[in-house]
C-alpha cells in the first residue's frame, strides 16, 4: 500500500510501490493534480490507474469495474478535504477532517501530525514503521504552485 498524508494544505506521499511482498523501483503516481484538486491514492496500481483515468475524464465512471474497491483523498485549492471510496460500482465522498491520512501507514501518520509534525515529515516518520511504506517523500500543495508561479512572474 502507501502513506498519504494531508495537513496545512499539503499533501505528501512515500514512493514506494510494492508487488505483494515485493518492492520493486517502479515510478508510479500516488497523486494526481486535476484543475483545482490534488488526489493521493492507496490500493492496488491496477484500481489507482482506472481512477485517474476517471478524473482525469477518459473513461466513464461506468467504464471502472465493479470489483475495483479503492479508498482515495482530495485536497482542493481551498483546503478542504474529502475522502473518496468506490466499491461495487458505487462511489462515494465525504469531508474529511482538515489532518487526514490513509494507506498502510496512515495510523502511524496521524499520529505524527496530531504531535505536531507537518504531513512530509508525518509520512517519513510512517516509513520508519510500515514495511508497505517507502522511498523518498513527495509533497504537493497549491501554495508550492503559487510561490513558483510567483518567483517566474518577478523574472
Amino acid at each position: 500500500m502507501t502513506t498519504i498524508a494531508i495537513k496545512d494544505g499539503i499533501m505528501a506521499c512515500d514512493s514506494l510501490v510494492s508487488a505483494g511482498d515485493m518492492k520493486t523501483q517502479f515510478k508510479f503516481p500516488k497523486i494526481l493534480k486535476v484543475g483545482d484538486n490534488i488526489y493521493g491514492f492507496a490500493g492496488s496500481c491496477h484500481n489507482i490507474l482506472l481512477v485517474q483515468e476517471y478524473l482525469k475524464g477518459n473513461i466513464m465512471f461506468q467504464d471502472i469495474p465493479e470489483s475495483v474497491n479503492i479508498e482515495y483523498v482530495s485536497l482542493n485549492r481551498k483546503g478542504y478535504i474529502m475522502s473518496h471510496h468506490i466499491c461495487k460500482g458505487f462511489a462515494t465522498q465525504m469531508p474529511a477532517p482538515k489532518t487526514h491520512a490513509l494507506g498502510s501507514g496512515g495510523e502511524y501518520a496521524m499520529v505524527a501530525m496530531r504531535c505536531g509534525k507537518s504531513a512530509t515529515e508525518a509520512v517519513k516518520i510512517a516509513i520508519e514503521f510500515d514495511c508497505h511504506s517507502g522511498g523518498p517523500v513527495k509533497s504537493f500543495s497549491f501554495k508550492e504552485e503559487k510561490s513558483k508561479k510567483e518567483k517566474k512572474d518577478e523574472q
